[in-house]
């Protein structure tokens, strides 16, 4: 009777904590949807379309921060997706360990950073996408989409994306043998 009662308990314990990891999953995925339209949207002084003409230093500051906190909320965003395929996948398989909460409240933040880790890699040339032919502005807006979807992916897929990482690091850092010496 006692171990029928403590599963039962653990049961409901598993169920409250999936319940609190599901609301703050879809907290902050509401949260990224709306900073992501606000920027999109030209909202408050981002404007993500600059005009020649419009071009200042506050205006170029702004325009690279709302890129910056695009960026940022789309691999937040990706990080709340792979949240939801986990909660689902560990209910349905009845499976939902408490000791992990802790990486899926993370993962949100932890994919953020995975986010703009990749835009600086894209940005800074380290990491090379085409966006093709196309005019002044068509461009642009492909540029900025290219910065917002592989933010998405390697929020989506940041423990993937940081394993990558540390073999590219392996790689290029790895002393030789002689330098050991």
């Amino acid at each position: 009777m006692e171990n029928v009662n403590s599963r039962d308990q653990k049961e409901k314990n598993r169920t409250g904590l999936s319940k609190w990891i599901s609301l703050y999953t879809v907290a902050v995925a509401f949260i990224c949807i709306f900073i992501f339209g606000y920027i999109i949207a030209d909202g408050g002084p981002f404007q993500l379309f600059l005009k020649a003409e419009e071009s200042n230093s506050v205006t170029d500051a702004y325009h690279r921060l709302g890129i910056f906190l695009l960026v940022l909320s789309s691999g937040a965003f990706g990080g709340c997706l792979y949240n939801f395929r986990g909660i689902k996948k560990h209910l349905e398989e009845n499976d939902f360990e408490n000791k992990f909460a802790q990486s899926y409240f993370l993962r949100p933040i932890s994919a953020a950073m995975c986010g703009v880790f990749v835009f600086f890699l894209v940005l800074s040339g380290v990491f090379v996408l085409s966006l093709g032919n196309a005019d002044l502005h068509s461009r642009e807006v492909k540029s900025i989409m290219l910065y917002v979807s592989i933010s998405m992916l390697a929020g989506y897929g940041s423990h993937e994306f940081l394993k990558k990482v540390k073999d590219i690091m392996k790689t290029v850092f790895t002393l030789s043998e002689q330098e050991k010496k």
